[in-house]
C-alpha cells in the first residue's frame, strides 16, 4: 500500500486548515479556526502545527484584527490550545527555530514575541521591537540569535537581536514594500524582494549592505530556496512560479500557473513544489521536470502549506 503523503493546507477565506492526501487531492479532515487564520509552522516531531490568526482578509484591511495564536494537536486533528497573546494583534509571521522556540511578529504592534516553550506555553515569554512599522514577516536564525523582519510600511528590513532586548534593530532601506524573502543555506546572506519597486536584493545577513539589486518588473510576493539553490518566486503579477540565480541574481525561467499564486512549500524530499493560487487551487510542480504535476480545488484563499513526512 503506497504511503499517504498529508499535506496541511491554511484556507483563510474558509477559516480552516485543511488536511488532504497530497497524490490525490482528496480532502481527508477539516479543522474549523478562528477567522481569517494565516502562516503556519509544523515543530520537528511533527507533533503540534502552530498558527497565527490574523483576523482580517488582508494586510489593506485596516480593522484590528485578532490577537490569538493557535496550537493544534496533529495527531487529533483537533485544536490543543488557543494563546492570547494580548495586546498584541495581526499576528503574521510565524517561524521556529532550531532549538524548537517559536517567533511570532504582531504586524500592528510591530513586535517579534518569543515563545520558549511553544508546546506548554500560555504567553509569551518575550517581546522586542521589530525597528519598523506594518511588520509583516520575517525569518530567524537556526540559533534563534537574529532575526530579519520585512517592514511594509516604513519600507525597511530590520535585524533583530531577540535575546539582546537592550540591542537596537539595524534598519535598512531597501525598497518599497519589502515582503518576499529568504535566507541562504549559510545564513550570510538575506534575498528580498520589494512589491512596491519591483525589485529583489542580496543584503549582507550581518550589516543589511546591498550586495547585488536587480530589477524584476514584477511582483514577487515570496522567496524560497529551491533544492537546487536557486530561488523559487512566487510571481503574483505574473501569475507564475519563477526560478531565479543567486549569483548572479537573474530570472532563469518561468512557469505559468494560470493563477497568482501567493505561497509555496516544498516537500521533504525535495521534488514537488506545493503552489497555492487566488483561483482555489494548488497546484503541484514536479521541480525536476519543472511542470505542473497536478492540481486540485481547495477551500476559499489557500495559502501556507505543509508536507508531513
Amino acid at each position: 500500500m503506497a504511503t499517504l503523503l498529508l499535506l496541511l493546507l491554511i484556507e483563510k477565506g474558509s477559516h480552516s486548515l485543511g488536511f488532504y492526501d497530497a497524490a490525490t487531492g482528496r480532502k481527508l479532515h477539516t479543522l474549523v479556526l478562528p477567522a481569517f487564520p494565516h502562516e503556519l509552522v509544523v515543530d520537528a516531531a511533527q507533533r503540534y502545527a502552530y498558527i497565527t490568526i490574523y483576523g482580517v482578509a488582508s494586510s489593506d484591511d485596516p480593522a484590528d484584527g485578532d490577537h490569538r495564536l493557535v496550537r493544534v494537536d496533529l495527531q487529533k486533528r483537533a485544536i490543543d490550545a488557543e494563546i492570547n497573546c494580548k495586546p498584541f494583534n495581526r499576528l503574521h509571521g510565524l517561524r521556529l527555530d532550531g532549538q524548537g522556540r517559536l517567533f511570532v511578529l504582531s504586524e500592528a504592534k510591530s513586535t517579534l514575541l518569543v515563545f520558549d516553550h511553544p508546546e506548554t506555553d500560555q504567553a509569551p515569554t518575550r517581546a522586542v521591537p521589530a525597528g519598523g512599522y506594518k511588520s509583516h514577516l520575517f525569518s530567524v536564525a537556526a540559533d534563534g540569535q537574529t532575526a530579519w523582519v520585512m517592514n511594509l510600511l516604513s519600507h525597511t528590513v530590520s535585524r533583530v537581536r531577540p535575546f539582546e532586548p537592550a540591542t537596537a534593530p539595524l534598519l535598512a532601506a531597501v525598497g518599497l514594500r519589502p515582503e518576499g524573502h529568504v535566507l541562504s543555506a549559510d545564513e550570510k546572506t538575506l534575498f528580498v524582494a520589494c512589491r512596491g519597486s519591483k525589485t529583489l536584493l542580496a543584503l549582507d545577513a550581518t550589516t543589511l549592505g546591498i550586495r547585488q539589486q536587480i530589477e524584476t518588473g514584477d511582483e514577487l510576493v515570496r522567496l524560497y530556496l529551491s533544492p537546487a539553490g536557486t530561488l523559487l518566486a512566487a510571481n503574483l503579477s505574473g501569475r507564475s512560479l519563477d526560478d531565479y540565480a543567486t549569483t548572479p541574481l537573474g530570472c532563469l525561467r518561468r512557469l505559468p500557473l494560470g493563477g497568482r499564486p501567493v505561497a509555496v512549500s516544498v516537500s521533504p524530499d525535495g521534488r514537488r513544489a506545493y503552489v497555492s493560487l487566488d483561483t482555489q487551487e494548488l497546484a503541484v510542480v514536479d521541480l525536476q521536470k519543472w511542470a505542473v504535476q497536478s492540481r486540485f480545488a481547495t477551500g476559499r484563499d489557500p495559502d501556507v502549506s505543509f508536507e508531513m513526512k
